[in-house]
């Protein structure tokens, strides 16, 4: 029997430097989910930053949009046409959203998303979980994860719930419909991967700040769990589907 197929859209563009040393975030999904799901999935990664696109929103079980260096606020042909595809999509298919993914999805169903007046986000943060949903199992009062944005969901399109917040992102974790859910920080992050994003983008941030991003990575964080979570929210809604 078949694995189901997981879409991964590859939304940044890093140097061949940076990748050969960490990989591309496709590498890191494959690597994340496939952990979390004992590899029972498998996957196909499109470069949406270069207009890739499946031909049919049925040519994978699932999607996921990864992050990326860019802004959605840009409003790129590329980031459109993946926006209008992923709405297509999340009425029939599990999609799920990290950082840009999560803005991308957010601005195409209506919402906003603005450059926080805080600043960077980065290192590890910590997430009050507020709601509930069937994939969050077992449930956690609180998740910690890796982070990296400036830009933040700051008007929620219609219908979304959010089901974790924190002081600096009160849109951490959203529902976005039955089918759609997405995540601010990045739970599919290595310490040694984010380390050198932090260190590359220094002049970028505030005095400091860096280096208490990499100070935090002494914390304990929840990726683990939250790859549990998302394999859950896939799995459930394949097997939906097949009934």
């Amino acid at each position: 029997m078949s694995k189901p197929k997981i879409g991964l859209f590859e939304a940044g563009f890093y140097t061949p430097e940076f990748i050969a040393e960490h990989g591309a975030p496709g590498d890191w999904f494959q690597r994340f989910l496939g952990r979390a799901s004992n590899d029972s999935l498998s996957f196909e990664v499109y470069r949406a930053i270069e207009g890739e696109l499946p031909a049919s929103v049925d040519d994978c079980d699932g999607y996921l949009i990864t992050g990326s260096p860019a802004s959605v606020i840009e409003r790129a042909p590329w980031m459109l046409a993946l926006g209008d595809f992923c709405v297509r999509a999340m009425k029939t298919k599990p999609v799920v959203g990290i950082c840009f993914g999560h803005q991308l999805l957010c601005q195409a169903l209506g919402g906003e998303v603005r450059a926080a007046d805080a600043g960077w986000g980065i290192g590890v943060h910590r997430y009050a979980v507020n709601g509930s949903d069937d994939w969050m199992d077992p449930p956690l009062g609180e998740v910690a994860m890796l982070t990296s944005h400036m830009d933040q969901v700051t008007r929620l399109p219609p219908g979304a719930e959010v089901l974790a917040s924190s002081d600096f992102c009160p849109n951490a974790i959203l529902r976005l419909g039955p089918n759609a859910i997405t995540i601010q920080a990045h739970p599919e992050a290595t310490r040694g991967c984010f380390g050198s994003v932090y260190e590359m983008r220094r002049d970028r941030y505030a005095p400091g700040q860096a280096d208490k991003a990499l100070a935090s990575f002494q914390q304990p964080t929840d990726e683990d769990q939250v790859g549990r979570w998302l394999v859950k929210f896939f799995t459930d809604r394949f097997s939906r589907a097949d009934t």
